[in-house]
């Protein structure tokens, strides 16, 4: 049954929101989330009951392996939906299923939204919870279309290849945010702002924590450019995932090279630790991301990673609140919230430069500061003086094993 529970789960429960880990020590398979620190409930007015009411129902018809085996928690307002076959899950009741939903609310607190799917109760599972911040979104944008992304993300995880479990690092959220953004375009049209909010936000933290497994701005900002040919609209359910994990098999860096950018960057937040000086870090990430010192490791994706973090700053575009100060860099660092002006010269040339810079990346790609000929090789025609593969060696490994 597809329906909306009106009722309140777990009567009585306490809504603190104390800290907690990820949950990635649960009984319950892995649960995918976006890392938040504490933060207050539910930053929007009225309810999204409804909203997310149509979004299951939709989600379900869309992915069939969903249908029979779909519990969504909004763990913000204790509502649950649920196409769930009671008899296949193993639950004894509608109450059964209550209770469970009321363990992932609790699940929940203190963190973020997260999917998991659980094998032993033939299980998909979706618990939301808001953020404090925006990270697909506009603040002049209805809170329903932050939401929506959220919900998106998390149903990518659950629908979409490579998108839940992959060994890679980063790679299921790089699947996943893929996912939101198409599903949300499809959505919202040309009202959505998730590229641009998406490559930023998750560039601006990564610059601030060195947080890996959330860094997904590099399969963002591959996104502008299939748009120029994808037909968006078309899309069927099946091609949005699949194309999600194409884009993101392809953009998701390695390990080692965030773990190297992260490095190269730790010296921003290392300044507003010890000055409480905004603009000073922006200077020193500016410094970072354009330095052309090879001795420096990593430079071509640290600026990729670093002109987005920084751009909607040098676009006047970024301000933050108290709260968010506070979240971000451990204390408030400024009274003024409104949108950070990077004014006078120092400031004009940085942009001079980044556009500049930016040429050179769209011109060179990968061999982005590398030496170049002077007078380019014309490539060779197709299979021009191509040798016949010779036998493979006994010895080594390969992906179907040893005979």
């Amino acid at each position: 049954m597809t329906g909306d529970h009106k009722h309140g789960l777990f009567a009585g429960h306490n809504h603190g929101y104390g800290h907690r880990d990820d949950g990635y020590g649960s009984p319950y398979n892995s649960r995918y989330r976006t890392a938040v620190p504490e933060r207050p409930p539910l930053p929007y007015e009225g309810s999204l009951k409804e909203v997310f009411n149509a979004a299951v129902k939709e989600a379900v018809i869309q992915y069939p392996q969903l249908k029979g085996t779909f519990l969504f928690v909004n763990a913000g307002e204790m509502t649950m939906n649920s196409d769930v076959d009671l008899r296949r899950s193993g639950f004894r009741d509608e109450n059964d299923l209550q209770k469970f939903a009321g363990q992932m609310v609790r699940e929940a607190e203190g963190g973020s939204a997260f999917a998991t799917k659980i094998a032993q109760l033939g299980l998909h599972v979706m618990t939301y919870n808001p953020l404090p911040f925006r990270l697909f979104t506009t603040k002049d944008q209805p809170y329903e279309m932050e939401a929506m992304a959220t919900f998106y993300h998390e149903l990518g995880h659950l629908v979409a290849p490579a998108a839940f479990g992959s060994p890679t690092e980063g790679l299921a959220e790089n699947v996943a945010d893929v996912f939101a953004i198409l599903r949300h375009i499809q959505k919202y049209g040309e009202d959505s702002k998730a590229i641009e909010m998406g490559s930023w936000g998750r560039a601006w933290r990564f610059v601030l924590t060195g947080q890996g497994d959330h860094f997904t701005t590099l399969s963002i900002d591959a996104m502008p450019k299939l748009l120029e040919k994808l037909d968006v609209q078309a899309l069927t359910p099946a091609e949005t995932a699949a194309l999600s994990a194409r884009v993101a098999l392809q953009n998701t860096p390695h390990i080692e090279v965030m773990a190297t950018v992260a490095r190269n960057f730790q010296e921003v937040k290392r300044i507003i630790a010890r000055t409480g000086d905004l603009e000073a870090a922006l200077k020193k990430m500016a410094e970072i991301t354009l330095s052309d010192d090879h001795e420096r490791a990593e430079t071509y994706f640290t600026f990729r990673i670093g002109s987005s973090a920084l751009q909607r700053f040098l676009d006047g575009k970024v301000g933050f609140d108290v709260e968010t100060q506070k979240m971000l860099f451990g204390q408030q660092v400024s009274r003024d919230t409104t949108p950070i002006k990077l004014e006078g010269r120092y400031w004009d040339d940085v942009r001079d430069r980044m556009a500049e810079r930016r040429a050179q990346l769209a011109n060179e790609g990968v061999l982005l500061g590398m030496p170049h000929l002077k007078d380019p090789r014309a490539p060779k025609a197709a299979n021009a003086n191509i040798e016949p593969p010779k036998p493979p060696k006994k010895s080594g490994w390969n992906l179907f094993g040893n005979d």
